[in-house]
Parts: structure tokens; sequence; C-alpha cells
């Protein structure tokens, strides 16, 4: 007895024209969903149990082409009969039925089409594709099919191919802003004589790549002509309009190996400079890694104004000996590259690419972390990044942060896997066999400040400020000692008396924990429990002076004192001539005597500078018979 509620999904299948032989369905599994099978048998005829075969009974979530059933009808069905095989693949809320349909009209017929979720489909005679879209649940899904005759063992082959929408995403905010970063790292295997179907994998790739994405970081990249006819344009048509060389191009009379280095990185923003080296060793024992010229490939990439230093690479792949002792001294040999840039620790350092270490790799996994001492990130979407299926955590593919550099308020990276239906892509579906890695990065504001030199006046009040808002630790300091309440980016000093008067120092730490979460993955990368990263720099800020009276006369006038407020101010203040209605010159000096206004006035007003830098300035009035000098401050 067949199912029936809104949650069902009947896909009908129906071939006819000739004997169909062995007949076999597959399915191909692009979403993020685990499917239970079964299979229910109908007809004019009830088969026995070793008259067809139910060859899976789950698919788990990116399976590929998982063998469902098999059915020899030619030597099964006589004339008028039909054989249907109802074959479900449940989710916990809804189930989805691939349906095969057999009729004997003096030669075997197989049918297809498609109906529920409000989807319904002509019956299909032909070897055509077909496809549906509709609500899987909460997913939006596409199912595609297409049956075809395999010549070479005269077997009729269904595959069903059902597909999601690709959970990677980057957020238009984090392009725009010069302290988030997204790159991401992909080996997508482009190897001459090895893998083929460059053409498809190659060019369709980069379109799937967010329009906000910021960096891609490729390895494998090793066949010059897909590269260069069907990655690198499409790339560029994706907006990645900056880009590196190859690594360790054989091009170059150094570079002595079959192949290159297989690094590129691709960015949507400038990159000012390009560095590489080749790795000392390699083992061709497991992995014939000799063939190319692995290495480290580097580019500074600036994004509105502020540098994020990229550090690509590929490692030594393999299990032997060899593989390990090798791959462990590229480990040292990345991190003296690294330190080779001397790179300041106020910037960012990104490492990204395919490491072939995982934490579930125990000496080595710590080895990479002795030498590079990465911040790991927290690991989302996917748990392993290889199509290694069940092994939780073999995770070979990372995009970390440096420890010993600008340190980030967040971080994170996603595993994901780009797959295609595209009919270009039938029957290859992956681009690479390796899933993808995001690494996401929001840094601190950069601060930046320009020590003041000043006095101030009883009753005033001076602003510092760093001229940022993170979420950081603040403390102001006043000639070494902790001020009280100061713990923001700001501070205001009042002039109460000479106790205000010193160096002002603004100790800013940033820290940053990983490793809390209670996910599958994190104790694999923190096995230890969280990790705080710490990093904590001091400002000078200000030398402040306190002086009372603050106004100084040159010469007095028996006439009522011209008044200028407020002292410390924006760039905008008043003057009030008092009974001086004399033409009076204003002159204002900054404080290396150079001439900031010249003009006349000859009634109260209001005076603005704005826009003149912060700092100390002189403002001078005259007249025939009177010189007035006062100190202003401007923040």
């Amino acid at each position: 007895m067949k199912l029936s509620n809104i949650g069902l999904l009947f896909v009908f299948c129906l071939t006819y024209g000739f004997a169909l032989g062995q007949s076999t369905a597959f399915f191909q599994n692009n979403t993020s969903l685990d499917f239970a099978i079964s299979i229910e048998q109908s007809g004019t005829e009830t088969l026995a149990s070793n008259e067809w075969s139910q060859l899976s009974f789950g698919v788990h979530s990116w399976e590929s082409k998982a063998t469902l059933l098999s059915f020899g009808p030619d030597t099964i069905l006589t004339t008028f009969d039909t054989i249907t095989f109802d074959i479900g693949l449940g989710t916990i809320n809804d189930t989805i039925y691939l349906n095969l349909r057999f009729v004997d009209t003096g030669a075997a017929i197989l049918y297809c089409s498609s109906s529920g979720s409000g989807i319904m489909d002509q019956w299909h005679s032909d070897f055509n594709f077909h496809e549906s879209v509709f609500q899987l649940g909460q997913l939006g899904v596409e199912l595609k099919y297409r049956k075809e005759f395999n010549q070479i063992n005269s077997q009729t082959e269904i595959l069903f191919a059902l597909q999601d929408t690709i959970d990677y995403s980057v957020d238009s905010q984090d392009f725009n802003n010069p302290n988030a970063i997204n790159v991401i790292s992909y080996n997508v295997q482009l190897m001459p004589l090895v893998t083929g179907n460059f053409l498809e994998r190659a060019s369709l790739l980069p379109p799937n790549f967010s329009a906000y994405q910021d960096v891609v970081v490729f390895q494998e990249a090793f066949s010059d002509s897909a590269r260069a006819n069907y990655l690198h344009p499409e790339m560029l048509s994706a907006g990645f309009n900056y880009y590196t060389t190859i690594l360790n191009d054989t091009a170059l009379p150094s570079i002595t190996t079959t192949t290159n280095g297989g690094v590129v990185i691709y960015s949507k923003w400038p990159i000012e400079e390009e560095e590489e080296v080749k790795y000392a060793n390699c083992s061709n024992n497991s992995s014939w890694d000799c063939l190319a010229s692995k290495g480290v490939k580097y580019a500074n990439i600036n994004k509105l104004g502020r540098n994020y230093h990229i550090f690509g690479t590929h490692m030594e792949a393999g299990g032997s000996a060899a593989d390990v002792q090798f791959r462990m001294q590229q480990y040292g040999e990345m991190r003296s590259f690294i330190d080779s840039q001397n790179i300041p620790s106020n910037e960012a350092v990104i490492i990204a690419g395919d490491l072939n270490t995982s934490p579930k790799d125990g000496i080595e996994f710590e080895a990479i972390q002795d030498s590079l001492e990465p911040i790991m990130p927290h690991h989302t979407g996917y748990y392993e990044s290889a199509f290694s299926y069940s092994d939780t955590a073999y995770i070979i593919d990372h995009v970390w942060a440096s420890s010993n550099h600008l340190i980030p308020i967040a971080a994170s990276n996603f595993v994901f896997t780009f797959r295609s239906i595209d009919s270009i892509m039938w029957n290859i579906f992956d681009y690479s066999d390796h899933r993808t890695v995001n690494g996401r990065f929001v840094f601190p504001e950069p601060i930046s400040v320009q020590t003041l030199d000043t006095n101030i006046c009883l009753g005033d009040t001076v602003v510092l400020s760093l001229g940022i808002s993170d979420s950081l630790e603040y403390i102001w300091k006043l000639n070494g000692g902790e001020i009280y309440g100061g713990y923001f980016p700001e501070i205001n000093i009042y002039g109460t008396g000479a106790e205000i008067a010193g160096e002002y120092v603004a100790q800013v730490t940033n820290t940053l924990e990983l490793g809390g979460l209670s996910d599958p993955i994190t104790h694999w990368f923190y096995p230890l429990g969280p990790v705080s990263y710490e990093q904590m720099n001091q400002y000078h800020i200000a030398n402040i002076g306190f002086q009372n009276p603050c106004g100084v006369s040159l010469s007095e006038s028996s006439k009522k004192d011209i008044q200028l407020y407020p002292s410390i101010n924006e760039g905008c203040f008043y003057i009030n001539l008092g009974e001086n209605i004399d033409k009076t010159t204003l002159m204002i000096f900054s404080a290396v005597g150079e001439v900031v206004m010249h003009t006349t006035i000859d009634h109260d007003k209001w005076i603005n500078i704005d826009g003149a830098p912060a700092g100390y300035y002189s403002v001078c009035l005259s007249t025939t018979d009177m010189v007035k000098v006062f100190k202003i401050i401007v923040y």
C-alpha cells in the first residue's frame, strides 16, 4: 500500500523500444540530507526476492551515484505484465519516491514521469533530461533525471540527481568592510594525464563564487591549458581582476619539474606584492609529488586601504615515512618564508591551502601547530574536506590566521561542497575531489594616533579617543598608573588641577577564544578545551600640562576684557569683543607658528576653523592700543 501525504514525491520511469537487458537505478545525492531507502514492488506479478535486488539501504549526504536497484525485466516479464518499483527515499519530515515501471507489450518498456509537491510531469519515453523544482521540507531542491543505454554492457541505466541550493554565501557588509576578509581554499584537481573534464569543471566553477568573495586560493591548478583557457577567463568574468602567477612556473629556468606548483591566488582587491618559494624535498613513494614544484605563494592584498598577507600552499601528499618526513619539514619551511617577509605584527597574515594534515594526524598535527602557530577557526559545515564521508574530522584543507600577527576578533572556517547537475556536468557532478573551505576573519579596526602635546585649563575638558568602537579591552593610564573608569575607547580629561598633568597611554588588548563549541569537530582541533589568543598594544596618546589661568595678556587695556570661549573645542569658538568696538585684527597660529587664519572683525562672532588638525593654537586679537592672546585646544 502506498503512503499518501503532501510530502510525497513520485517519480515514474518507463523505457521502451528494445530489449532492456539488466536495468539499474542510481541516485546522486547533491544535498545535505541523509536518506533511508525502502523499496516496494507491485504490479501484475509479485516477484520473488531473488528476481530483483535492493543494493542500498541508506544514502548519506553528498553521496555520489549510489546504486539503488537492479532488475532484469527481459527474463521475468511476459506479455502484458506490469512491474512497478517504488523506491522510497525518506528524511525526517518527507519522503521522495523514485518509481520505475516496466511494461511488456511484446518487448519491455520503461517510461518516466514525476509528481508530488504540486508537480506533475508528463510520461517520457525519450532519453532527454527531465527536471522539477520543489520544496523538500524546508529545503528548496531540484530533481533531474535521465535514462541511458550503456552499450558496453547492454544495460539500461536510470540516474536520478537531487540538488539543493549551495548554502555558501558571503555577506555584502563583509565585502565593504576593510576589516573583514573571506578567503577560499580550493584544490581544483586540474591534473594533466590524471584527471579530465577540464573544460566543464574549470569553466563552470568560477560563477559559483559569491560576488562578495574577496580572495580564492587554488591548489592543483597544474594544467596550463585548462588554467589559461577556461579557469582564468571565467575568474576574470567573476570579478577577480587581480591574480598572481602560477607557483613555480615551469617556464622559469630554475624549475626543472614536469609541472608547476599548482597554487595561484585570485583577488577582488589589488595585489601589491607577490613572492614564492619552492619546498626543498619531495617523495614519489606514494603520491608522485616530485612531478610538481610544490611550495608557497605569497600575495600582499590591499583591501580598502588595509593589508592582508595571504600565503597559499599545497604540501606533500601521501602517508609513507618519507612523505611524512618531508611534509613536517615543509611546516618549518613555510614558517621561515612567512618570517622572511618581515610583516608587522599589527597586520593580518592568512595561511590557506591543502596542507594534507588533519587534526587526526597526531604528532604531525602537533608539529604543524608548533611550526606555524596558527589560529584555527571554529569549523562549521561539512565534517571532512576530501570526500572521505565517514571519516569525521579528516579536514586537510584549511584557512588559518597567524597568531604572531594581527589577532582577529572573529574567525570561522566553513566546509562546503560545490556540485552541479548542469547538463554539461552530468555524470561528472563534482568540480574536484576536495570540498571547499571559506575562511572568514574580522579584525580590529586599525588604531592610528598622533600624540597630542597641550595644556589644559582649570574647568576645561579634553577628550582623548582611539577612534575605534571594537569590543576590546581598554585600559587608560596616566604616568604609568591605571585611570579609574578608563575602560573605553575614549576618555574625558577634566581640568581639575595639576594632578591631571602627565603622559597618557591607552593599553588595548584583543582576546579571541576558540574551541568552546560542543560540535563533533571542535574537540579534534582543541582536544584540551578552549584556547585564548591574546594581543596587547600600548599607544602613547597625549602629554598634557595644567595651566591656570589660561589666557595670557601681552598688553593690558582699561576697557572691558575681550573674551574667548570655549578654549577647548572642535574648531569652533566665540569671540566677545566687550567694550573694544574698534576694528580688531584676528590671527590664529598653529603650534609651529603657521598662520591658520588672518582676518578682521568689528563685532562679536563665532569663528570656525573646522577641519584644522587637532592640537594647540594661539589666537591673537589686536587693536591700535591693545593686544591679547588666547590659547585654545582643538580636538
